[in-house]
């Protein structure tokens, strides 16, 4: 992945092989043990369960092989750098992300469980939103995202700069 622009016909079997393969043998698994409960006497929920997951590396290979694919297309990289922040604070927003849904949706907070499937998609979609923001603000002003710096500094068992103008990477002081 490190040289991916050099073997793109290597993704792009990938992508087609891995898929095709991996999601026709999932098809064929729903085909198998469409109407059979787990644990019946003949076999064909067992079959069906290991044809999918005989087709779960391959079909995971071609998403990944996709994905690569799609960052190498014209202008996709680009687009796709607005969520760099985002991906570099990754503990402190899923924390973050668990801690507010966890608000919204559970008992002991407001006890939304019962919204729409669609409320819950936007209200997901609208806090990804906010952390995007959040995460660019963030970043401009300091090295790492919250949570990121407390992981560093229990994994370095030392105390890294977090402003953002500290030039020299571990720096005593800025």
């Amino acid at each position: 992945i490190a040289n991916a622009g050099r073997h793109l016909p290597l993704f792009r079997r990938l992508a087609v092989g891995g898929i095709g393969f991996g999601v026709g043998l999932g098809l064929l698994s729903s085909l198998i043990s469409t109407g059979r409960p787990p644990g019946a006497d003949d076999g064909g929920y067992d079959l069906a369960n290991a044809l999918m997951t005989l087709g779960s590396l391959p079909a995971s290979l071609g998403y990944v092989a996709a994905v690569v694919l799609a960052l190498y297309s014209k202008g996709m990289l680009a687009r796709v750098r607005i969520l760099a922040p985002f991906g570099r604070m990754a503990l402190s927003n899923y924390l973050m992300q668990s801690l507010v849904f966890s608000l919204l949706f559970h008992a002991h907070g407001l006890g939304w469980w019962g919204l729409g499937r669609s409320g819950q998609v936007g209200i997901a979609l609208l806090l990804c939103a906010l952390q995007i923001v959040f995460s660019h603000w963030w970043l401009a002003r300091f090295q790492y995202g919250p949570l990121e710096w407390v992981w560093r500094a229990l994994t370095y068992l030392t105390w890294p700069p977090m402003r953002r103008c500290c030039r020299a990477r571990w720096a005593s002081r800025c």
